[in-house]
């Protein structure tokens, strides 16, 4: 449970115009990420979500 409420601390804290160009600029086209490291991603991101939604 801490672990969520220290996350949730650092998510409400970011702005987004403070990111570095390279972090809030993206191309989020997907076709242009190969497919060994889109699915990747998305198990991870899976993972993560799951994790959060236990906790």
């Amino acid at each position: 449970m801490m672990s969520r409420v220290f996350l949730q601390d650092i998510i409400e804290d970011l702005k987004f115009e403070d990111l570095p160009a390279n972090w809030n600029s993206f191309d989020d086209d997907i076709s242009k990420v190969p497919d060994e490291y889109r699915s990747y991603s998305f198990d991870k991101i899976e993972n993560m979500i799951e994790s959060l939604r236990n906790n």
